[in-house]
């Protein structure tokens, strides 16, 4: 019969290894929300990064007609060929050889384009700035230079520009508010993330929501030309309610995106963008312990990926890679971890086949994958395993 002291020191050690493997799963599921939102960000970015793309596919084509190389560089744009594109605008912009001065604009402002693409921000300024000193009156051109300011953290510079470019676009509403208006909304856009980026959270909701109102009425008017941005809008003021704790309100915005974007016609464009609303919604509504709709969002977007490569073979896989870890760590955060372990080593395959290319990005994603790997072992008890993981 044991004594009461070897009773007491057993329960003892019994609720101390419980407290410690709580504190354990605790920390875990912690850093698994972290992971999350961090996901969530990567599948922005390389969604941003397709967005560039068809905007720049959209200015060239707007061109065709009235400038000589916008064919020839189109023809480059599909062949992935992003370096011959920028040469070619190099040297007609350095011959400086049009006298149409909206010509040479607009030849700055696509060169810019063709930067952003190439992922050299900083190198895209200058071409920017070049343009809207050209061609003033072009508040598109204005609102793409303070994009670009805000996205490099240069709030001081953009904050020269942002009140000046909203009480222009103000202005020509008045009289053109067909050209003025989108203007204006992506001005307000612009604004608010400044002022967010800035630690001025109290004055984003005000330009966020107005910016909300004039795409609804934009898209309700013409749902064809401006659906896709009222739905971009949309998600842009439910990530911001998400992000101040305001889920319910937030949660009703990204539906009201999500009903939107669901009805755009199914061009690459929309679905992508409605691939990256419902991994928003599906981190909200796993912060919201609503774990059954968490998991029909992300396999939701999942599908939307895969529906992409079907045409474009692995183009998409670092969103998809994504999607999945994301998913996975929602049944891990609910302790399903043979279902975790199952998306984690679907995302896995993925991202060490990215991580052939050598890119830093893709790396990254396989060093995601293991640590997720790494936390399911430590769940299970595993910890030598969980050891060569993490």
């Amino acid at each position: 019969m044991q004594s009461c002291d070897s009773q007491c020191e057993g329960q003892c050690h019994s609720k101390l290894h419980r407290g410690r493997s709580t504190r354990k799963n605790e920390e875990l599921n912690r850093r698994l929300r972290r992971e999350h939102k961090s996901l969530i960000q990567k599948i922005a970015e390389a969604d941003l990064w397709a967005e560039r793309y068809h905007e720049l596919e959209g200015q060239l084509a707007r061109q065709v007609g009235s400038d000589k190389i916008a064919a020839q560089a189109e023809e480059y744009l599909h062949q992935g060929d992003l370096d011959r594109a920028a040469a070619l605008y190099d040297a007609v912009i350095k011959e400086h050889d049009d006298p149409e001065i909206r010509t040479m604009a607009a030849r700055q402002y696509t060169r810019g384009m063709i930067e952003e693409l190439r992922l050299n921000p900083s190198n895209a300024l200058p071409f920017y700035s070049r343009a809207y000193s050209l061609d003033p009156e072009n508040l598109e051109y204005g609102s793409r230079y303070i994009s670009v300011l805000i996205e490099l953290n240069e709030y001081a510079r953009a904050q020269e520009f942002v009140p000046d470019c909203i009480r222009r676009a103000r202005n020509l509403a008045k009289t053109n508010p067909n050209t003025a208006e989108p203007i204006l909304g992506r001005l307000l856009r612009s604004q608010a993330l400044l002022s967010f980026r800035t630690f001025d959270v109290d004055s984003s909701e005000e330009p966020l929501r107005e910016a909300a109102g004039i795409f609804r009425r934009l898209a309700k008017d013409e749902p064809g030309r401006y659906g896709y941005e009222n739905g971009e809008t949309l998600r842009s003021i439910a990530t911001f309610y998400w992000t101040i704790s305001r889920n319910q309100l937030s949660e009703q915005l990204f539906e009201e995106a999500k009903s939107v974007q669901k009805q755009l016609p199914s061009i690459e464009p929309n679905r992508l963008a409605f691939a990256e609303t419902l991994n928003n919604l599906g981190g909200l509504h796993m912060s919201m312990n609503k774990m059954d709709d968490s998991r029909k969002d992300l396999n939701e977007a999942i599908a939307i990926y895969q529906e992409l490569e079907v045409n474009k073979p692995h183009v998409y896989d670092l969103q998809l890679s994504h999607s999945l870890l994301n998913l996975a760590g929602g049944y891990i955060y609910s302790s399903d971890l043979t279902a975790g372990e199952s998306f984690t080593k679907k995302a896995l395959k993925i991202c060490e086949y990215l991580a052939s290319s050598n890119d830093s990005s893709h790396r990254e994603c396989v060093s995601t994958g293991a640590s997720m790997m790494g936390r399911i072992y430590a769940l299970r008890g595993q910890l030598l395993l969980a050891a060569q993981q993490l």
